[in-house]
């Protein structure tokens, strides 16, 4: 047997970095400065298998991103232990990105993200377009958590490879119908976001939304016979309305007919959140014939978009009590706000679903009130700015109820110390984070791109953003963090129409 030395008891990503590790536990002091998840400490049991010669792996294969094989010694069998890197990607994206059925049946969890998915991998071939692309996204998630180069690589290659597995599946008139063919389709843009790190990515991710839209076309009333089908459907409406917000186009007219067939007239949540996409749907096309027209005039802006803002609100007044939510102040020292000294407030949702669509409501809002304030603030008469007041309400108010969702999808509620004004002091562990995380990165970025977001709140976010990047391994993330911090508040001159609400 050769002597290959001591064996190390250095965690797997010390190794992996050639770095000195403290073995400290849960995690060593380098995976938790570094931001990564620690593997934790190996047993004794786990590195006595050191001491078997090796074969080397052939240069850029797959194996050699994990480590060579155990060669058998004479007569004897040995089992490879370690997963395959396409397995360790597959796990990390379900674990990070999708909840789990189990999870659902016991909490109650309404549709949240993804979690379709470990029931659909069961009946998917490995080599089908629904698995490679999984594995793509979670590789490129793992490069990115990681610095790892090589797997970025190899996420690129696994991404052309379902690219190449969905056309021949979409010529199949069996296959372009099915539930996971749908699923690769959406997870196109899932990868666009973890990989991209450019935030013009919204076009390739609009691309794929469309897809996925056309797939749902040719599948037919018949798809929503079933459960999987529906939540797909309900997920990808959810993509497709915040795309077509952020591209300001108007959205697909059938999708409403679609809208249609999912709803269950038993069942109140359905008809609410039909409603809201018809609001969304008159706001798209209000605000894409906005931009067509180039329409420059506060008053008729205002005019435009005032009806729909109130029909939001009448929609908020209507709905089932199974959709409100519970808000508390945070009483844990520290946790104070560093923008008036007020404790910070965190909110509590019957699940998941329903704080989504509580910050897809925000964002709409968002969208209304952010529109008739640039407006006006550019082409409008000094008696006009006066009367933005009420406009810079609305986005202080929507944009304090997305960063008060954040603790609750993150799964940081037990503790209770998620502080806007100190993150580091009351950092939230990501590790155990509700996999809905990516849900958050337009509602935070949109609420601190606002010109009434306060320098400290803005900060907040860009840090909450940064912390989703690293933890989550999403390039876009850390793009719109850093695209936060180079941005800085409006002077007090500049906020003079609205200084009632921002007191010096």
């Amino acid at each position: 047997m050769v002597n290959t030395g001591k064996p190390s008891m250095a965690c797997a990503t010390c190794k992996t970095r050639r770095i000195k590790c403290d073995r400290l536990q849960p995690e060593c002091s380098a995976c938790k400065r570094a931001g990564w998840i620690c593997p934790g400490v190996p047993s004794e049991a786990d590195v006595v298998f050191r001491h078997h010669r090796r074969r080397p792996a052939p240069p850029g294969s797959q194996q050699a991103s994990i480590g060579p094989p155990l060669e058998p010694r004479d007569g004897q069998r040995i089992i490879e232990l370690a997963p395959s890197i396409t397995d360790r990607a597959t796990a990390f994206f379900l674990y990070q990105y999708a909840f789990s059925p189990e999870l659902c049946a016991s909490t109650g969890i309404s549709p949240g993200v993804h979690e379709h998915l470990p029931v659909l991998l069961q009946h998917e071939p490995s080599t089908g377009a629904l698995s490679t692309i999984v594995s793509a996204a979670g590789l490129a998630a793992l490069a990115n958590a990681g610095a790892s180069t090589p797997w970025k690589y190899d996420a690129y290659r696994s991404y052309g490879k379902a690219l190449q597995q969905l056309q021949v599946d979409l010529q199949d008139p069996v296959r372009m119908k099915s539930d996971g063919t749908l699923a690769a389709v959406m997870l196109m843009g899932t990868f666009e976001m973890i990989s991209n790190g450019d935030l013009t990515c919204m076009e390739s991710f609009g691309r794929h939304t469309i897809a996925g839209a056309q797939c749902v076309q040719l599948r037919g009333p018949s798809q929503f016979r079933n459960l999987v089908s529906i939540i797909l459907f309900i997920q990808l409406r959810r993509l497709i309305v915040s795309t077509c917000h952020q591209l300001q186009v108007p959205l697909p007219y059938t999708l409403k007919t679609w809208s249609r067939w999912t709803e269950d007239p038993q069942k109140k949540d359905e008809a609410s959140l039909n409603r809201f996409f018809e609001l969304n749907e008159d706001l798209a096309a209000i605000r894409a014939e906005i931009k067509r027209k180039a329409i420059r005039s506060p008053a008729v802006v205002a005019a435009m978009l005032t009806p729909i803002d109130d029909k939001l609100e009448d929609w908020k007044s209507k709905l089932p009590d199974s959709w409100y939510f519970r808000s508390y102040r945070s009483l844990v020292p520290g946790t104070s706000s560093a923008a008036g000294g007020q404790m910070f407030q965190y909110d509590e949702y019957p699940d998941f679903w329903v704080a989504s669509t509580w910050n897809n409501y925000r964002m709409v809002r968002i969208l209304i009130h952010e529109s008739i304030m640039t407006t006006t603030i550019n082409y409008g008469t000094d008696e006009e700015k006066t009367g933005l007041g009420q406009s810079a309400k609305v986005l202080a108010e929507m944009t304090n109820g997305i960063c008060s969702s954040v603790p609750y999808i993150m799964g940081d509620r037990c503790n209770r110390r998620y502080s806007r004004g100190s993150l580091e002091a009351a950092r939230p562990d990501l590790r155990r984070a509700k996999p809905g995380g990516c849900t958050l990165l337009w509602p935070l970025f949109l609420a601190g791109s606002l010109s009434t977001t306060p320098k400290d709140q803005r900060d907040w976010i860009a840090r909450v953003l940064r912390e989703l990047g690293l933890r989550m391994g999403i390039q876009l993330a850390i793009s719109m963090a850093i695209k936060l911090e180079q941005t800085t508040s409006f002077s007090d001159a500049d906020l003079w129409y609205i200084g009632e609400f921002f007191p010096s």
